[in-house]
């Protein structure tokens, strides 16, 4: 484990990030996730793309004092637990497909600036290194484990070794493959986890805090195992998981009233799509609706309006979340149903109601609207 500052606090820290950096990565192809894996780093993910398969090891660094070269050199040169001959510099220069990313809520200086990079971790740095520069990180690395220990003493013996056994283009090449995330504040990270839930896994805004406490005790209680949790991660996830409304796939097409109508129903908290049957109402409800699903909203699509699972429950909830809420042909679907104009009076107080962080996407046919509003009390 490499937290810089031990106790709860440090350990909620290394845990959140390790968190963040799953969620990323949870969709890749046989993807494994490992926390403190033995001889390993704060945690690692093994997954594979297009056929190739890579590795990342993560650590995390919550310091309060900014980064410089000697310390982000200590932190590349740090070694597997009692071992003296592997370091993280040596396994990323014997495998071509490994990269390592540390992540911190402090700043860098302009000498460490140059690994900042919010990218693709699994991609090497496009930014070039002088002769200049590679020369002051081997000095720098070369300083790591001073102490008189025979174990310092032997690890600095190696890393002198590994140093001077290789030129500068190869140096610069392992050095692509690390990468610096820095001030990441643990509002920021939580925020970026939030998002992360809401869009990639349509987990409401009101969901996000149960689930990241959660998915951190799961990672918490799996440290040291050698075990990937994956799966418990994915099972959580699930658990909580809202329904895709839309699958925007490569047969996705975007209706052109998308726009006007999710402009409608920005400024005024409701939009009635009508229309004769078959001609769309149901695809451009969901279509917007997702967008909504993807930024936090609780979203429901139902027919009724009473009951538990019903549309004024569903919006008078008393909860603080955005909701948005989906009415599908509450006066009919085949005909106007006998009790349209009591319906339309319901929804009519439940507009006037609502709370303006809920939404209300109505959709009915053509003719049984006209049909209701005709209607006399």
């Amino acid at each position: 484990m490499s937290v810089e500052i031990s106790g709860p606090k440090g350990y909620d820290f290394q845990y959140l990030n390790s968190l963040l950096f799953a969620l990323e990565y949870l969709d890749k192809d046989e993807v494994e996730i490992y926390v403190e894996k033995k001889n390993g780093e704060d945690s690692q993910i093994v997954f594979s793309q297009d056929g190739i398969k890579y590795i990342i090891d993560i650590q995390v660094k919550n310091r309060s004092e900014e980064i410089d070269l000697q310390s982000f050199a200590d932190w590349i040169s740090h070694f597997e637990n009692r071992s003296v001959n592997s370091s993280l510099l040596n396994k990323l220069d014997k495998d071509n497909n490994r990269y390592a990313v540390f992540i911190s809520d402090a700043r860098s200086k302009d000498d460490v600036s140059l690994f900042v990079d919010e990218g693709i971790i699994h991609t090497e740095l496009s930014i070039g290194f002088n002769n200049e520069y590679l020369n002051k990180i081997k000095g720098c690395i070369k300083n790591c484990y001073s102490d008189n220990s025979s174990t310092s003493i032997s690890r600095k013996n190696f890393l002198e070794k590994f140093i001077d056994s290789i030129t500068n283009n190869h140096f610069r090449n392992i050095l692509r493959k690390i990468k610096l995330r820095e001030r990441y504040t643990e509002s920021y990270s939580t925020e970026r986890i939030k998002s992360l839930l809401n869009k990639k896994f349509y987990i409401s805004q009101g969901k996000t805090d149960d689930v990241i406490i959660e998915l951190i005790d799961k990672i918490r209680h799996s440290r040291g195992t050698d075990i990937s949790i994956t799966t418990e991660l994915i099972h959580i996830i699930d658990k909580h998981s809202g329904e895709i409304l839309l699958n925007r796939n490569e047969n996705y097409i975007k209706r052109i009233e998308s726009e006007s109508c999710e402009r409608i129903l920005s400024a005024n908290n409701i939009l009635l799509l009508t229309g004769i049957s078959f001609c769309g109402k149901s695809y451009l409800a969901k279509d917007i609706a997702q967008e909504y699903l993807e930024n936090g909203y609780k979203v429901e699509r139902v027919g009724e309006l009473y009951g538990d699972g019903g549309a004024i429950s569903f919006i008078r909830h008393r909860g603080i979340e955005d909701r948005l809420l989906i009415l599908e042909d509450p006066f009919g679907q085949v005909e106007t149903k006998k009790d349209a104009i009591n319906i339309l009076n319901e929804i009519r107080n439940l507009i006037r109601d609502s709370r303006s962080n809920r939404k209300i996407i109505i959709t009915s046919r053509k003719d049984i609207l006209l049909d209701t509003t005709s209607k006399k009390i």
